[in-house]
């Protein structure tokens, strides 16, 4: 096995890993804060997720999951500026904001997975 089929196998292990683990402490939880977002979110999400797997280096997967990161805090502040609540906007906020990231980057790595196995498969998707 080359060492790019081994590591899109040890991403695949770490996101069901990951997965399995979110959803023993509270799956409705869970769910609740995935539906948050908006389908064209997660499209772009997967996207980004896809893209620097597949097309970047592979030290630029981890910037692709900051990327996301970035995008979920840019859009949880608006949300709660919008809600009009922009004075709750205290350390507990951002560390909610960098849990939420953790859970959509773990979901997102069986996309990143398979964004590294199309790499070594043909030019085109």
């Amino acid at each position: 096995m080359n060492v790019k089929k081994q590591q899109a196998v040890v991403w695949v292990v770490f996101a069901l890993c990951s997965v399995l683990l979110f959803l023993r402490f509270n799956p409705q939880w869970m769910l609740g804060e995935l539906a948050s977002y908006a389908v064209i979110s997660w499209l772009v999400f997967a996207v980004i997720a896809f893209s620097t797997a597949r097309f970047l280096a592979w030290w630029a997967i981890p910037i692709g999951h900051l990327v996301v990161l970035g995008i979920i805090a840019h859009l949880d502040v608006r949300w709660i500026q919008i809600d009009g609540a922009g004075r709750e906007q205290d350390i507990g906020f951002y560390v909610g904001i960098f849990i939420h990231a953790f859970m959509v980057n773990t979901i997102l790595l069986p996309v990143t997975a398979t964004g590294l196995w199309h790499k070594g498969r043909s030019r085109w998707l």
